[in-house]
């Protein structure tokens, strides 16, 4: 039996919004322990997977090139979840750089 990269990415962005979910409602009364991050995180982690599965169907731009920032992206959401959760201040600067450094290498590659 062959994996159907499409029904995974499916159970991928299916599994990450009802995560999302519950961790909203969990976190509604607890906005200094990093939940929102983490809860945000999870909607990108969606919304990336989605892009990333509609490949061919959307323009390599946007399925390609902002599927993958956004999945950095996931990444930054996690990382600043973490320093909340510890009662640290969230160091923005730093890993906003992750990001956009996936953002130009993967246009300047995005056709390799």
């Amino acid at each position: 039996m062959a994996a159907d990269v499409p029904t995974m990415l499916l159970m991928i962005i299916t599994s990450s919004l009802m995560m999302a979910a519950c961790m909203a409602v969990v976190g509604w009364a607890r906005r200094s322990e990093g939940l929102g991050h983490w809860a945000s995180a999870l909607l990108l982690s969606a919304l990336g997977h989605l892009l990333l599965l509609l490949r061919g169907r959307v323009p390599d731009a946007l399925s390609i090139v902002a599927g993958n920032v956004l999945l950095a992206s996931v990444v930054l959401c996690i990382i600043a979840a973490l320093y909340r959760f510890q009662g640290r201040a969230v160091p923005w600067t730093g890993l906003l750089a992750m990001p956009v450094l996936v953002l130009v290498l993967v246009s300047l590659y995005r056709d390799s």
